[in-house]
């Protein structure tokens, strides 16, 4: 017998509804659509209005947070991002993820981990999740520039921050969300000894 589709939340059938908008991303469409509404009901300049009520429409899907189905078991690594898969290599981890941060908890050792890195285009939703659930033991932001996420050079040079998080069973998964020419700033809502 198949089991019960729950919801991220636990809750009974999963089924379609239409997605929330984020809280960070609410203050910016609720302005577009103010002005947009202004520009076209009061102004009545349809030429500007129309292509500020699309660009309003847009913000809002940038910020959409949907409820996602989370699979359940033992050793499940998933995806923490909607996106494409751009690479998947053995590289050695950030350094600030490796060093003694004071808190008590190892970071990860030295020697190549598995990268795989997601691009996320402004059309998927740009809302990370955690690939495990564990406790976050670190939290690291880097200040750094904004160039095209889709370059190589942007995991070493644009904004960023690592987290680090343990499993129950000892493993550490690290993830970095990177900052890039139209997703701009990183906005953290965990912080270390937070258990996701």
């Amino acid at each position: 017998m198949a089991g019960e589709i729950l919801d991220n939340k636990g809750r009974g059938e999963a089924g379609w509804q239409w997605p929330a908008i984020h809280p960070e991303g609410r203050k910016f469409g609720l302005i577009g659509l103010a002005a947009s509404l202004f520009v076209l009901l009061v102004l009545g300049w349809s030429v500007l209005g129309w292509p500020m009520l699309l660009a309003s429409a847009g913000v809002f899907a940038f910020f959409r947070d949907p409820e996602r189905v989370v699979p359940q078991g033992d050793n499940l690594i998933i995806s923490p991002a909607d996106g494409i898969v751009t690479l998947i290599a053995a590289v050695e981890p950030p350094l600030e993820l490796q060093i003694d941060d004071g808190s008590g908890h190892a970071g990860l050792p030295a020697g190549p981990v598995t990268r795989v890195s997601i691009f996320l285009s402004v059309f998927d939703v740009h809302i990370n999740r955690t690939p495990v659930g564990g406790t976050v033991r670190r939290v690291v932001y880097m200040p750094g520039r904004f160039i095209s996420a889709e370059l190589d050079k942007a995991s070493e040079e644009n904004e960023r921050q690592h987290l680090l998080v343990e499993r129950n069973d000892g493993l550490k998964v690290a993830f970095t969300q990177i900052a890039g020419l139209v997703a701009r700033r990183i906005v953290p809502f965990v912080k270390p000894g937070d258990i996701l």
